[in-house]
This record gives structure tokens, sequence and C-alpha cells, in this order.
């Protein structure tokens, strides 16, 4: 007793001790309601079948004969019920795995191919750099032995038609290695589910394919289909869908992604055998001479899922842009080997003509386009004229014309084009007009002026924004000088004039004030000086033209009488008519577009009103308030105007 009360708190602590009871879930109330309702089952089954067993060794022959009779019926429904639901289940089944096959080249080692490097022209590094990786995959041996690591996925993006999908088709026709390529959207499917099955048996395909050649090449084209961002964000749409699985691209993509991670996992039979070792007291360590590299090409880059882009999957990223200058030449040469052309055909003024488009847009207009038109006039090759016309095509569409169109308004459309002509030749002598025509095209153009760059721009002069201006002013400029009037023929001009004023504030044209404010096309379309600048170019382009209406008129006459003519015919007619006092004030427009500059950025410094427009013609500037200005000389020589250059240089 004393030894109890003299530590009473050990004694608390005892009998807390015996009363604390331990929660075990196989006690609790649910777990033991289960139980009994499982322990009533069984007993409740014993029990009919003892009463079954005594009523059959009881009962008379009759009923006996009744009862196997019913039982039969039964056993005949169930198995009849059974066979249906077997035969349903294995249409589906076969169904679902004809479905899941997905539409995929396989091209082995040896395999006859028709696209080979040699066929890939216009990206000569890009082809170093694709055969250096698969000559690492081919001879891996040196390369591990120095601790490297194979690169995981290589991404094509660019705009369409630059050849992303025929360098892979020319690494499978020389890589020496397997290859499996397939269609982003050929992973969908109309039932739930089929994108994985898909997906799942793609990849299959090509872990088989390279463990029975020691590599493989796993190609999807416009991966975009199944790989865009989940997230609903960079431009893509949140990836959710109906039962049927239309837009479920979701679970394709994540599967996608875990089976990309789980290629160098162990397989069933690798873990198989590692528990097998395992249990002899032995380590297990799998052979791994195999290695899946993946290739994803699309023109959509911001809407990849960034998970499939991080490093370890598509890590590798590689743009394939338009080719340059000497890209094309090398294109061009190539596909017009395998065509038959004539003599006139000069590649140095196709790829003069062809700057900007792609590879794709070439081929089809040479072995396309060019061999169809020369093939229906009757002649067996295909000659420079034929070209042109396709390159039209390609850009502008083709031919419509409007068999009775009134004189009156098809003489204003020829002026109107004249004008966009003879502006073009005097403002931008980089460029060099190919073809001027007043019958209308598929696209819905009434008539153009096609005007192609001599030199390609990769660093463009902001100024040059101002000379397009110009350029899409003067056709309206010209109807308004011949007629008095305007017409509803300036939607793409004005969408031009729109467009080049925009550019010039972003990059900094009318100063950091409105370079800012740019940033939102809206509200800088609202800007009262931009609107003011707008007519001070209709000013100086209608003066232009005024000075140059001789050459206008010859122009217009010339167009109202062929219809078309071509870059040579059009810089021979300006040529022809230009008078010496035009001549003499070529610096007049960019002295006044230097001094328009200037004013512009004095008003953004100070806030105020532009100066009278009298004071436009005073060089680099009006007021003396505002900074000298670079002139930039208009000679036009690029367009055989006049000087040393030959007038031959416009052809």
């Amino acid at each position: 007793m004393t030894a109890t009360t003299s530590n009473p708190s050990a004694a608390a602590a005892s009998r807390a001790r015996k009363r604390k009871k331990i929660d075990i879930p196989y006690d609790r109330w649910p777990n033991r309601l289960k139980r009994a309702f499982k322990s009533f089952i069984k007993i409740t089954l014993l029990i009919s079948l003892g009463v079954t067993i005594y009523m059959l060794a009881t009962i008379d022959d009759v009923s006996l004969n009744i009862f196997f009779t019913i039982l039969e019926e039964l056993v005949r429904l169930v198995l009849y019920v059974v066979t249906i639901l077997f035969s349903i289940i294995l249409q589906f089944g076969l169904i679902f795995w004809f479905l899941s096959r997905p539409d995929a080249e396989i091209i082995r080692p040896g395999d006859d191919t028709t696209v080979t490097f040699d066929d890939y022209w216009g990206q000569p590094q890009l082809v170093k750099l694709v055969k250096q990786w698969m000559s690492l995959l081919r001879d891996r041996k040196e390369f591990e032995k120095m601790g490297g690591r194979y690169i995981s996925g290589l991404l094509l993006y660019g705009p369409p038609g630059t050849g992303k999908t025929m360098l892979a088709k020319a690494i499978a026709g020389e890589s020496g290695m397997a290859f499996i390529s397939a269609q982003g959207t050929s992973f969908q499917g109309m039932f739930w589910g089929m994108d994985i099955l898909r997906v799942l048996r793609f990849c299959k395909w090509a872990r088989d394919l390279a463990k029975k050649y020691g590599a493989c090449v796993a190609y999807i084209d416009e991966i975009d289909a199944v790989g865009m961002n989940r997230g609903g964000v960079r431009g893509s749409g949140p990836m959710v869908g109906s039962f049927t699985g239309f837009g479920l691209g979701m679970f394709a993509l994540s599967t996608l992604l875990s089976q990309m991670d789980g290629m160098n996992k162990p397989t069933r039979k690798e873990k198989f055998l590692r528990r097998l070792y395992r249990f002899f007291g032995k380590e297990y360590k799998p052979k791994r001479d195999w290695h899946v590299i993946w290739m994803g090409s699309t023109n959509r880059p911001d809407v990849l899922d960034p998970a499939l882009t991080r490093s370890g999957r598509l890590d590798t990223k590689i743009a394939v842009d338009p080719p340059d200058r000497a890209s094309r030449r090398q294109i061009i040469e190539g596909y017009l080997s395998k065509i038959a052309h004539d003599e006139t055909v000069d590649v140095e003024a196709i790829v003069a003509d062809t700057a900007g488009m792609t590879p794709a847009d070439i081929a089809g207009a040479i072995t396309k386009d060019a061999v169809r038109i020369a093939f229906f006039e009757g002649r067996r090759k295909v000659s420079q004229k034929d070209i042109d016309r396709a390159l039209m095509e390609q850009t502008l569409g083709m031919e419509s014309p409007i068999e009775e169109m009134d004189e009156h308004q098809r003489r204003v459309l020829a002026y109107h084009e004249a004008g966009h002509a003879v502006a073009q030749y005097y403002v931008m002598p980089d460029q060099k007009i190919v073809r001027a025509t007043i019958v209308r095209l598929t696209t819905g153009a009434l008539g153009h002026v096609m005007p192609v760059d001599t030199v390609d721009q990769h660093v463009e002069p902001v100024m040059r924004y101002a000379y397009e201006i110009i350029v899409a002013l003067a056709g309206r400029a010209a109807e308004k000088i011949l007629t008095g009037e305007i017409y509803n023929s300036v939607a793409g001009d004005y969408m031009t004039v729109q467009r080049n004023l925009w550019l010039m504030a972003r990059t900094g044209f009318f100063g950091p004030a409105l370079a800012m404010k740019a940033t939102n096309e809206t509200l800088l379309g609202e800007d009262e000086r931009l609107a003011r600048y707008w007519l001070q170019m209709e000013e100086i382009t209608e003066q232009l033209l005024r000075r140059h209406w001789r050459e206008v008129t010859a122009l217009a006459e010339e167009l109202l009488v062929k219809s078309t003519l071509n870059g040579k015919e059009v810089v021979e007619i300006i040529e022809a008519n230009q008078s010496p006092e035009a001549l003499r004030e070529e610096t007049i427009i960019p002295r006044t577009l230097a001094a328009m500059r200037a004013q512009a950025l004095a008003e953004v410094r100070r806030g105020g009103a532009y100066p009278p427009s009298n004071s436009l013609h005073a060089p680099n500037g009006s007021n003396g308030s505002a900074p000298e200005e670079d002139v930039i000389v208009i000679n036009g020589s690029s367009n055989g105007a006049h000087g040393n250059a030959p007038s031959s240089s416009a052809s």
C-alpha cells in the first residue's frame, strides 16, 4: 500500500496502459459486419446444399425427372448466354486489335528506299549533323567507352514545306538502322482508349526493331497532334473530350511520355531472370546493346507540352527554316535535273524570284506546274517562261480573266497597277519587278505587280517599311490623278500600310514612346500622329507619281493593250519615258521621309503638333530642333534606271 501511494504517477500510468485499447482495423464494426455477412452466406449455401442432397435422396422418380429437366434447361441457358457473351467479347477484341494498329511505316536495314541524303538539297549543315548522330548509333563501342550518352530525341520544327518529313525519309534511306514512322493523327481513334493502345503498339514495334537490329529511329510526323500542351496554354486548347475519345490526346501523350522514359527499364523477362539469379545468390545484369532514338516534327513548337521537350526526351531541337540564296540554288538545280528543260532556263533568275519560298513550293512549281504548262502547250521541254508562270501561280494563283469588263474600269485598273510599278521602280531598288498584269487571278485580285528581292533580306532597314507604304499607296494616287475620284481597290494595299505603320512604330521608327505602345495594335490605331503620318505619305506618293506621270501613262496604255507585261518590258517602258527633270529629283523621297521622321520624333519628345506640311521638303528636318537624320539615296540602279548599272539587270 505504501509503495502504491508513494508513487501515484506511476500507478496512474499503469492504469492508463491497462485501459488503452489498440485500434486494429480487423476489429472495427464495418469489418465485423462484413465478416458476419460472409459467414451467413457460407452457412446458407451449406444448408441449401444439404437440403438439396436430402431432397434428391428422398424424392420420387417423377419429381426427380422434372428436377433434372429444369436443371438441364438452366445449364443450356447459361451456356447459351456465355457463348453469346464470349462471341461479343471476341468480336470486340478482334476489332480493337485491328483498330489499335497504328498506320506506321517500317523500313529495315537493306530495304529498297526511294529517298536518300543525295535527294535532300539545301541543308548541308543539318545533313552533316544528322549523319554524325547516325554514325554514333551504328558504332557505339568507342563512344560508350568514353562515357558518352546518346541524344534521347530530336525535334525538327519550322514552317510547312521546309523539308522536315523528307529529312526523316532520307534518314530512313541511309542510316543503316531500322526506321519506324507514323503520323501524329494516326494515334487518334474513334473509341475511348484507342489512342493509348496505338501508342503502346507503336512503341513496342520500335523496341522490337531496336533489339533485332541494334538501333531504331522512331519518327512521329506532326507530333503536335498527339503532343499538344495538356494545360491549354501557349497557344493550345485544353485536351478534354467526349466518350468517343475525340480530344483525349492527354492519355496518348501521357502514355507516350512513359514509354519514352521506359525504353531502358527492365522488361518482364529481365525481371524474371533477375529474381531467378537472386534466388541462387547471383547478380543478373541485362545486356543492353540496343537504343531507340525518337524524332518528331512540327510547325507549331509553341503548342507542344513542356514534358515532351524536356531534357531526356525530345531535347535536341533544330529549326528547319526556308532556304537562303545558296540553298535555293542547290534545290533548284536538283529539281531541274529531274525534268526536261531547254536552254532558256536561267537558274540565277529562278533563285532571285523564289526568295522566301520553301523547298516544297519550289518543287511544286518546277516539277508539277511548269511541266504541266509546257505539256498542255504541246512542248516536251520546259522553258523559263513556263517556270515564271508556275511561280506566279504558286504565289498569286491562276489567271481567271473577266471576259467583258467595262473599258473605263479597265483603264482605272491599268493606271492603278502602273502607279504601283512606277513607285516600285523608283523607291525600292533592292527589288526587281517580275510581272505586271490587269488579268484577274483565282485569289480574287483584279491585277497585281509582282516584285521580288534581288538580295535576301536578313537584316532589314526600318526605312524599307516606309518605302513599301509608298508603293502600296501609289495605286490609289494614280486613280486620283487620272479621274479625281477614289475607288474600292485598296483593300490589300491598305492592309499593307497598316501593317507597316505598326512595324515602324514597334521597331522604334517614331521613338520609344510609340514603340512601347505598339505592343497593342488596337491602341496604336487610335494614335493621331500615325494618322497624320499616313496622310503625309499619301501626299508625297502623289507628288512622286505627278513627277513621273509620263512613265505611268505609257505603262498603263501598254497594259491596256497586252494585259500582262514581264519585268523586262516594264523596265524598258519606264526607262524609255523618263525625263531629265525627274531624274535630277531622285533624292526628294528619301529626304522627305527623313524630314517626316525627324518631325515625328520631335513631336513625340515635346508632345506638340506637326509643323506645317510645306516644311516637309526641307532636307533632314524643318525647324532645327530635331537631330540630323541619315538620308537614304534612291537611284533605281537595281532596276536598271540609270547610272552605271546596265539595263539588263532588271531581267
